[in-house]
């Protein structure tokens, strides 16, 4: 397997960061207690309970927010590791067991108001063959998420473009990167607000985590059942070097950079990219 570069790297430590920056500066999250529902599609052939509602809050540096580290089965609480309770995915609102016995599960967790997402295809399909479905802050359903259903609100992220230009002698270049954030909204006040939020991150830093130190396992759950504090974690990262500025924030309307008939999308939608340039001086043959 290649060797991860630069931009995985930064992609994902992009990814941490814009989780804690919209959560916490736009107090983005609400507290709730709801039943997990039986879903039909198997997960790495484990048995899955959906919540009503994704993604939740994995962030224990959230004030307020409240991190789910177990669920309630058959009304007794049990953590990761207990009666075939196999891991929590925090970006899906679901909970896994290594046994299909028929069993009532319930948990508290804090909901995302907007959620963050990898963009891993093509704009085009993004805008006019994505269904989206609004998620509910109010009412239950009584039913979980299945694995493909896209909730908003919700920002899509994914690197656009890069470069890297000569930035002083001896091999060291200013690498140059744009990253997208697609936002999609539910309310004109909404998207003003998160348009703000993002617009107030020109001039701050992104603390760069390697692989090693990414919190997720390939379920969603912490590893090792160890908690994740984003503060804590990218403490003292960009004192030491390990950090890339944000040189400049845009934000634009989608009709004013693609071609087609946007009658076609959800009215109910409100949308707009941001467009983030990001700088670090790094020496690329030694990566």
């Amino acid at each position: 397997m290649i060797k991860p570069q630069y931009l995985n790297i930064l992609n994902g430590s992009f990814l941490l960061w814009l989780n804690n920056y919209i959560v916490s500066r736009g107090e983005c999250f609400s507290n709730v207690g709801t039943q997990f529902y039986p879903v039909n599609q198997s997960y790495n052939g484990l048995t899955a309970y959906s919540a009503p509602y994704s993604q939740m809050v994995s962030d224990f540096g959230i004030d307020g927010a409240n991190v789910m580290t177990g669920v309630y089965v058959d009304g007794v609480f049990k953590t990761v590791g207990q009666s075939n309770f196999t891991g929590i995915n925090y970006d899906k609102g679901q909970v896994y067991f290594n046994s299909s016995a028929s069993r009532t599960v319930s948990g508290n967790y804090s909901i995302k108001d907007i959620n963050v997402l990898y963009l891993n295809f093509s704009e085009q399909k993004l805008l006019f063959e994505t269904k989206f479905v609004q998620k509910s802050k109010i009412s239950q359903t009584l039913s979980g998420l299945n694995n493909d259903e896209v909730t908003y609100p919700c920002v899509y992220v994914r690197s656009e473009a890069g470069e890297n230009k000569p930035f002083a002698f001896g091999g060291l270049d200013e690498t140059v990167t744009n990253i997208g954030v697609y936002m999609f909204c539910d309310s004109q006040y909404q998207l003003d607000a998160l348009k703000s939020i993002l617009s107030d991150a020109n001039k701050e830093y992104v603390p760069l985590f390697t692989t090693g130190e990414m919190p997720y396992n390939k379920l969603g759950g912490f590893k090792n059942n160890i908690n994740f504090n984003y503060d804590t974690a990218s403490a003292g990262k960009v004192s030491a070097g390990s950090g890339v500025l944000i040189t400049d924030v845009q934000i634009t309307s989608f009709k004013r950079v693609f071609y087609g008939d946007f009658s076609k999308l959800n009215p109910d939608v409100y949308w707009a990219i941001a467009d983030f340039n990001l700088s670090k001086p790094r020496y690329p043959r030694n990566w």
